[in-house]
């Protein structure tokens, strides 16, 4: 009688026995032991991928550390733009302001309110001032006052030389402004027995830089034209200033109509005879220095 494998159902011969599983279960070594080749190539393969990746990554966490500190600047940047900008935003206001209701922002200012706006006006005030002096040296009539410093800006460049004498000019306004302001701090402690910081003079009479820079800038633009429509606006500077600083010092001292017109116009007398000795005693000297200048 034929006898046939159970599993592969092969014809045996009588006591053969048949070798199938062993075949099988090779194979299966085989194919065993080629997945884990493959898996261990795939494996191998990832695992460069994946240092290759971290190379590649680590430029951008070297930038990623950077971040921080470059948002932080970006922040303190817009928030230094948005100060700017409201400075500026309040400084257009209070001029508005000022410009629509001089005598109610005059009071707001003699009784210390409007501090935010004083800095501006000073520097609009040296700004003007700075631009009048460069329009005015070009002129024929005032080259002998800034003769001096027309020699010793000529050893620079044009613009070194304008912006050299528009930073003298700027100083020049701001220093009449404050000597005027430490007059009036002076006429007050001492001869009117009012004690008032200087500080809050300087608050109270900043009105009085803000108009007369309006002025100011309308002079450098005509000077151009007429040295005498400038001289006149000048002129003008100097009466709006003492109109709105007697205001001022009406609304902030306990003084009568009468001191107040005493105190502004010995204020101005003294202002004026000051820079009256300051030029008799520099002019010669700055003559002398313009020709040794021209001589070397």
């Amino acid at each position: 009688m034929a006898r046939y494998c159970f599993y592969c159902g092969r014809e045996l011969e009588p006591g053969e026995k048949c070798d199938c599983r062993h075949h099988q279960e090779s194979r299966g070594a085989q194919s065993d032991q080629t997945d884990t080749g493959h898996s261990s190539g795939s494996s191998a393969r990832k695992n460069s991928t994946d240092i290759k990746s971290k190379k590649k990554k680590r430029p951008a966490q070297k930038k990623a550390r950077k971040t921080p500190f470059q948002t932080k600047r970006t922040v303190n940047s817009q928030h230094h733009a948005a100060a700017l900008r409201s400075l500026f935003r309040d400084a257009l206001k209070h001029a508005g302001r000022l410009l629509a209701h001089p005598a109610e922002q005059i009071q707001r200012y003699a009784l210390g309110t409007g501090h935010r706006a004083v800095p501006l006006f000073l520097i609009l005030l040296g700004t003007m001032s700075g631009l009048l002096t460069v329009q005015a040296t070009e002129q024929t009539y005032l080259k002998t006052i800034f003769g001096l410093s027309i020699v010793s800006a000529q050893f620079g460049g044009q613009l070194s030389s304008r912006l050299f004498l528009f930073i003298e000019g700027a100083g020049i306004g701001l220093s009449l402004f404050l000597l005027h302001t430490l007059i009036y701090h002076l006429l007050l402690r001492y001869v009117f027995r009012q004690a008032f910081s200087f500080h809050r003079l300087i608050n109270a009479l900043s009105p009085s830089g803000f108009f007369s820079a309006l002025f100011l800038l309308a002079g450098s633009m005509m000077l151009a034209g007429s040295f005498i429509n400038t001289l006149l606006m000048v002129v003008a500077a100097i009466v709006i200033a003492i109109l709105v600083q007697s205001t001022a010092l009406r609304q902030t001292t306990a003084l009568t109509d009468n001191q107040v017109i005493i105190l502004t116009a010995t204020a101005m007398f003294m202002l004026l005879s000051l820079i009256a000795l300051i030029l008799n005693l520099s002019l010669p000297v700055l003559e002398a220095l313009r020709k040794d200048s021209f001589l070397i």
